[in-house]
């Protein structure tokens, strides 16, 4: 059975024989690929020969999404290994040769790209902006749709059997055959976290509806259910057969159960379903401690000691506004800023000085300018800590122009120096 996941979730199963009467015999690959658009009316496939010096099964075809009736079929270079296709029914196709075909809805001809290594997976934006593609080597990519731009993401550490992005857009998934899920920062092409790890080779993968969970799923029969921003491990779904391919794996509508698509050992397939327990995710933290935290003067303290401190604040500070945070992610926080107050070294230069005000006493009177007319008339020192204060004109010395400013202000005929 082959299985495809339209936009809410459903299965639709397709077997070899209906699938075989559907082509007229002309679909003789294996490990076909396929994808249906997101109102059902399309059926996308394609995939790889039987022997692979074979061009036999070099095509691209579009099925009636109900019917199975073929609608058109297109040569390709290349056998087709990843198809994707957007809510605007946007869709585009991946290649053994490192080639990914796109085709905007309504508009003829292909816009094509190519990286290096066969195409393992594909998957749009959910605005359909971008395209993103991996390949068996472990490149990432983002299309630009609008641009037809390529910009190359952080290399995965094997190859990727299967890519998919948050609800938001901001975070792209990628399922590796070493074993991890690695989170990318889809604004910055980055890691968005470190790579968190299943019990095998990543097969298949999807975020919660709500963008805080991920499942991957493996070849072990489990699949684990992981918070999506830091990996933390939530659940084990799946029981022990051994040697188990997932094909795919989606979240419900309400993100509280998962349903997976797997292959065993003598190559028949079953649809998986769990219920999630209640719970999973941990309740909203108490942030009553990091709102507690004292505050203290950057000028007071030397810049050695209090850089470590304004990094832990600052990661205070993003614990919580992050409304996933746990409880201990919390206590760590306020804890790290504590420890980093402990070890703040009084010496820092001060707050700067008022300009004008040389008795410093935080105001500018009349006292000041005659300081100011003193210095001018060479009856004190003008040293530096006075010329900072009272060059109020700039010109690199203390003069009767200077008091005379500093006089103005203090008898409120002007606002500033």
């Amino acid at each position: 059975y082959y299985y495809i996941k339209n936009i809410q979730g459903d299965v639709l199963t397709v077997t070899d024989a209906d699938f075989g009467n559907a082509v007229n015999g002309g679909f003789s690959g294996r490990y076909p690929v396929v994808a249906l658009n997101y109102d059902g009316s399309r059926c996308y496939a394609g995939g790889t020969p039987e022997n692979s010096n074979s061009s036999d099964c070099n095509y691209f075809y579009i099925y009636d999404g109900r019917t199975l009736a073929e609608i058109t079929r297109e040569k390709t270079d290349s056998w087709v290994d990843s198809i994707a296709v957007a809510k605007n029914d946007d869709y585009a196709f991946g290649c053994y040769d490192g080639s990914v075909h796109v085709r905007s809805a309504g508009k003829t001809g292909y816009r094509v790209f190519t990286v290096g290594g066969r195409i393992s997976a594909l998957t749009f934006s959910p605005d359909g902006k971008r395209l993103y593609a991996a390949t068996a080597n472990g490149g990432v990519y983002a299309y630009d749709v609008e641009a037809e731009a390529v910009s190359a993401f952080g290399k995965a550490g094997d190859e990727v059997y299967q890519l998919a992005v948050s609800p938001d857009g901001s975070l792209l998934a990628a399922a590796c055959g070493d074993a991890c899920a690695r989170i990318y920062d889809t604004g910055t092409g980055r890691l968005a976290a470190r790579p968190f790890r299943g019990r095998t080779a990543g097969t298949a993968l999807a975020f919660s509806p709500d963008g805080v969970m991920l499942a991957l799923a493996g070849i072990d029969s489990k699949i684990g259910v992981f918070r999506a921003r830091d990996g933390l491990p939530l659940a084990l779904l799946g029981e022990e057969r051994g040697a188990c391919w997932y094909n795919s794996v989606v979240f419900g509508a309400d993100g509280a159960s998962v349903t997976a698509v797997r292959g065993v050992e003598d190559f028949n397939s079953a649809v998986c379903s769990w219920t999630l327990p209640e719970g999973l995710i941990p309740e909203s933290a108490d942030c009553s401690a990091l709102d507690a935290l004292p505050f203290y003067d950057e000028t007071v303290y030397t810049p050695e000691s209090f850089a470590p401190y304004a990094a832990a604040l600052k990661n205070a500070d993003a614990v919580k506004a992050n409304p996933y945070s746990a409880q201990s992610d919390v206590d760590a926080a306020a804890r790290a800023v504590s420890e980093a107050a402990e070890g703040l070294v009084e010496g820092g230069a001060g707050p700067e000085p008022m300009k004008g005000d040389l008795d410093g006493d935080g105001d500018i009177t009349v006292a000041d300018a005659l300081i100011a007319l003193r210095i001018a008339a060479k009856l004190a020192e003008e040293t530096p800590e006075a010329l900072l204060i009272g060059d109020a004109d700039g010109d690199g010395e203390i003069t009767v122009s200077d008091a005379l400013r500093i006089l103005r202000v203090a008898a409120k005929l002007a606002d500033q120096l």
